[in-house]
């Protein structure tokens, strides 16, 4: 029991992004609040879609700037509706990845 533990808790520590299109990751709230893992990404802007606390700023990473981050709060169950969202987010990822062919879009998600 006390390694299965160890292995859960090394794992909670993990950070990921997986890589959808060249300019589009995906990855967990965790990953999209690690300042490091951002800046070894190259990440220029983040949209969250996870359920806020507060007022969901503290959940968005301060290393990139506030014009360039876009919170949607989404209760975190399966019966949520993401698809009246689309339209925010997809406006949002498109032209950040039209404003400039170097730019990297996170979308993080809650678990």
């Amino acid at each position: 029991m006390y390694l299965l533990e160890e292995k859960e808790e090394a794992l909670s520590r993990v950070r990921y992004a997986s890589l959808i299109t060249p300019q589009l990751y995906l990855s967990d709230v965790w990953t999209a609040q690690d300042d490091a893992k951002l800046k070894e990404l190259d990440i220029s802007h983040v949209v969250s879609v996870v359920s806020a606390v507060g007022d969901g700023a503290s959940q968005l990473p301060q290393c990139i700037p506030a014009d360039r981050r876009l919170h949607i709060d989404v209760e975190d169950w399966e019966y949520a509706d993401i698809l009246k969202h689309l339209g925010t987010t997809t406006a949002f990822i498109t032209a950040a990845i039209e404003e400039d062919a170097k730019n990297k879009v996170l979308v993080c998600y809650s678990a």
